[in-house]
């Protein structure tokens, strides 16, 4: 038997034996989450490995107002207001009640000012009235979900030049350092799975257990398994703020 026909048959009696597997779960509150394993899982070269996302749990958390645009400044007549929106989850309604509870509290007029949308336009309204004005050139403003450019409105009938974006994230990627063979349009990149930002309502908590597992191949590079990265990010590749919630997600590797 020579040499090369014996490396053959070991690889296909290794290739047949007991498959190798590993489950990995990564737990905490921010979406890059990073597990150090007490003890190196060990990949064989002459072995092909692939890894699957098995489940992620995360509470829907996903704010639009936050604090870098979460400021209304307008003008009343005579002064200048500035109006600060707590974080959180807003409807194009909710930001109109509670930008009509704080003018109140101020001491001016709820009727100045009125903020709805236009389902058939798609776009933000905004109507004043008297000799009141709004400030969208400033910065930290929420213009950008209503799209309205930055510019002063006054009183009349103002729309929107772009279309509403109250949902600033269309898809969670879940992405794993171990992984490859994923495609975003025709740039690679180490996502393991994805789903859409709002899945669930917000306040709900989405619970993903594919079935039945999509699996990817393990980087090529991965001979020592001895820790793992997952990074939570959205689209345009930024990490998503789940709000301290506790995120989980848990992996699976096995030999092909």
């Amino acid at each position: 038997m020579t040499g090369s026909n014996g490396e053959l048959i070991n690889n296909l009696r290794m290739a047949f034996s007991r498959k190798e597997s590993c489950l990995l779960t990564l737990e905490g509150t921010t979406s890059e989450l990073n597990l150090k394993l007490s003890r190196n899982f060990e990949m064989k070269e002459s072995i092909d490995y692939e890894v699957a996302l098995i489940r992620f749990e995360a509470f829907n958390t996903l704010f639009n107002i936050t604090d870098v645009n979460n400021l209304f400044y307008y003008n009343n007549g005579k002064e200048d207001r500035i109006i600060t929106f707590s974080p959180g989850a807003y409807e194009v309604k909710d930001i109109n009640s509670e930008l009509q509870r704080q003018i109140i509290i101020l001491g001016d007029s709820n009727t100045a000012i009125n903020i709805s949308g236009s389902t058939s336009l798609v776009k933000g309204i905004i109507t004043i009235t008297g000799s009141y004005t709004v400030d969208f050139t400033k910065p930290s403003t929420f213009r950008a979900l209503l799209g309205f450019e930055p510019v002063i409105l006054k009183a009349g009938y103002n729309i929107s030049t772009n279309i509403i974006k109250i949902a600033p994230i269309n898809t969670i990627y879940i992405s794993a350092n171990i992984c490859e063979g994923s495609y975003n349009n025709s740039n690679q990149n180490q996502a393991i799975y994805s789903l859409g930002a709002y899945s669930v309502p917000v306040g709900y908590k989405i619970v993903k257990e594919p079935a039945p597992p999509i699996y990817l191949p393990v980087s090529k590079s991965t001979k020592s398994l001895d820790k793992c990265t997952v990074k939570i990010n959205d689209e345009n590749t930024n990490l998503i703020n789940f709000n301290s919630e506790n995120i989980t997600v848990v992996l699976h590797i096995r030999s092909v």
